[in-house]
């Protein structure tokens, strides 16, 4: 099961709220973070130095990170998203906690979002 192992924050790759304009206008991104705000998830868009992206819903008081991909990172250029993948995973060192969704073929992102407000439930 695919996931990010580089940590997350200053020591990291990833970079916090890349919010550009390019990335925002994917269609299947922004019908993701519209999916997940209906269940009240905030979705930020981080850069990871593969190129990709990631929609990432941070967990400060925990500090860990719950990073969405399709299944790796999300498409620089706007290719189709083929599915979604979430893993939980820990701020320092990357460590995985759990991939509550793993669906790499469904490009749907309301199954997505109903199965990540399912998971934060239960933390």
């Amino acid at each position: 099961m695919p996931y990010c192992l580089a940590p997350i924050g200053p020591d990291g790759p990833h970079e916090y709220d890349l919010d550009t304009e390019e990335i925002s206008a994917h269609p299947q991104v922004a019908a993701a973070r519209a999916a997940l705000a209906g269940h009240g998830i905030t979705a930020i868009i981080t850069a990871a130095d593969s190129g990709g992206w990631h929609l990432a819903v941070p967990r400060y008081r925990e500090r860990t990170m719950i990073l969405i991909g399709a299944p790796e990172d999300l498409p620089e250029n706007g290719d189709p998203i083929p599915g979604w993948v979430i893993n939980h995973i820990e701020y320092d060192g990357g460590d995985l906690i759990a991939a509550p969704y793993y669906a790499p073929e469904n490009s749907d992102p309301a199954p997505m979002a109903e199965a990540l407000a399912a998971y934060l439930t239960t933390l």
